[in-house]
């Protein structure tokens, strides 16, 4: 598993959930991962509840912000992977 695939795995992990990479390294690392069964897609809709930072308006911009764009959610052997890769109580 290349060092990239590394890095999105742990962030994964570490929140449940990520935006997709933008660069060309990040994007094969995604599908190594995605190939392994490490994170799966999740295209949220209008109405989901994902993932933001803590606030009031913000939270609401970035709500909406976040749904339209698909995002990569851990599986339960991603975490696993995840444990076992990351210094100790990092995830």
């Amino acid at each position: 598993m290349s060092e990239e695939a590394i890095g999105i795995l742990l962030e994964t992990a570490r929140s449940g959930e990520r935006d997709f990479p933008e660069t060309l390294e990040g994007r094969a690392a995604v599908d190594e991962l995605l190939e392994a069964g490490y994170v799966e897609v999740y295209q949220p809709s209008q109405g989901d509840t994902v993932f933001t930072r803590q606030g009031s308006i913000q939270e609401a911009i970035e709500v909406q912000t976040y749904a339209s764009r698909p995002r990569l959610v851990i599986t339960s052997k991603g975490q696993k992977l995840a444990r076992r890769l990351a210094p100790h109580g990092a995830t």
